[in-house]
């Protein structure tokens, strides 16, 4: 990692309008004194499920029954656990529950991409959050014994990471980073910053296929605003020349984008974009590493004041800060609701969303306590 200049980050209370819709608030990211124990993380087996939510192999009965949306379960009279983001509204009004038929079908098409298997002849009468996440757990639990992917989550990566759906072209970067999100212990941080084992590479960001898929400073630096921060980029102007491709000896191609975009028509919009799609300028359009570009040493830091006042000086340091940012986890959370309930033809609310995104965060980002969030919450489960 680069420890030349640490990432800083400083989020303000109620940073407003963080979400693509622009109705949802965020509260503020305090000084967080530890990761709160959260029960039912999804570790272990799930053996049969209980009207109760309770199974052979593990707990799932933190799926979203609590008082508040998201915070874990304590017993007695311990203190609540840490509030890590405190996303508003947080709960909605409860409703009458689906079957447990029609929920187990909803789930399977979320996390497996189908509806073909059979219902199980074990299922509860009465379906309650503690059954769903059970469902769900018992859903990834059988992938991992089985060392498969769930073909939802692909389908999930392939389209939040715009990989191409041509014939004959493999979404590798999906399936292999699918597996990864199986694991009980999988965080965003797996996904946006755990290292892969080959020099300077950390994270889903900088997959080869993800990196290739956009290859310029702005079509990355977009993907990261729309994709992480949810803020909508406007197009370009009409008729905008294209940048020269052809390279100039001691002219990096990022200093050749400043010049060219130097203009007012151009610099407030790439003001927005440029500066986390500078992050990976060691990559190359092709997503290979280099030291250098056109001979000069690459220069991939940057700083950005929106969602978050944020100094970087690559993605090595910036990719760990947006894995615990508060802004980046609502706007996953809503990312993978909207998935669960588009392939459902459902339609989540902004309470939802905030509701799932708490639950998120306040598990110190974990994939399954995630997907707990979304398949438990009220909307999923009429």
């Amino acid at each position: 990692m680069n420890t030349q200049g640490s990432a800083i980050l400083v989020l303000g209370a109620a940073l407003a309008s963080v979400a693509c819709s622009g109705t949802y608030q965020v509260g503020s990211d305090p000084s967080w004194g530890g990761v709160p124990s959260v029960a039912g993380s999804g570790a272990g087996s799930v053996g049969p499920i209980t009207d109760s939510g309770s199974s052979s192999g593990g707990s799932a009965s933190d799926g979203g029954s609590t008082a508040q949306a998201g915070a874990p379960a304590v017993s007695g009279s311990d203190p609540p656990a840490p509030v890590r983001c405190g996303f508003a509204p947080a709960t909605n009004a409860a409703g009458a529950t689906a079957t447990t038929e029609v929920l187990f079908g909803r789930i399977q098409a979320f996390l497996e991409g189908t509806t073909d298997q059979p219902i199980p002849t074990n299922l509860p009468a009465k379906a309650t959050p503690e059954v769903a996440a059970a469902l769900a757990m018992s859903m990834l639990d059988d992938h991992l014994a089985q060392k498969t992917e769930a073909p939802g989550l692909v389908r999930f990566l392939t389209a939040w990471l715009g990989l191409p759906l041509e014939a004959g072209v493999e979404t590798v970067a999906a399936h292999t980073w699918a597996v990864k999100l199986l694991d009980p212990k999988a965080t965003l941080s797996t996904l946006l910053a755990e290292p892969t084992g080959e020099p300077h590479r950390i994270g889903i960001l900088t997959d080869p296929q993800v990196l290739s898929a956009r290859s310029g400073i702005p079509q990355r630096g977009q993907w990261i605003q729309t994709k992480l921060f949810c803020q909508p980029v406007p197009p370009p102007p009409a008729n905008v020349p294209a940048i020269d491709p052809a390279t100039t000896a001691g002219v990096t191609r990022r200093e050749k984008l400043e010049t060219a975009v130097s203009p007012a028509v151009c610099s407030s919009c790439h003001a927005l974009l440029d500066p986390t799609g500078e992050s990976l300028e060691h990559f190359d359009a092709m997503g290979n590493y280099r030291a250098k570009d056109a001979g000069e040493v690459v220069n991939s830091a940057s700083s950005i004041s929106q969602p978050m006042q944020l100094s970087f000086d690559s993605i090595e340091d910036l990719a760990p800060v947006l894995a615990t940012s508060c802004p980046v986890a609502q706007c996953f959370a809503q990312a993978v609701m909207t998935d669960a309930f588009t392939i459902n033809k459902l339609t989540p609310t902004d309470a939802d969303v905030n509701r799932a995104a708490n639950a998120f965060a306040d598990s110190a980002f974990s994939i399954r306590e995630l997907v707990k969030a979304v398949v438990t919450t009220p909307s999923f489960m009429r």
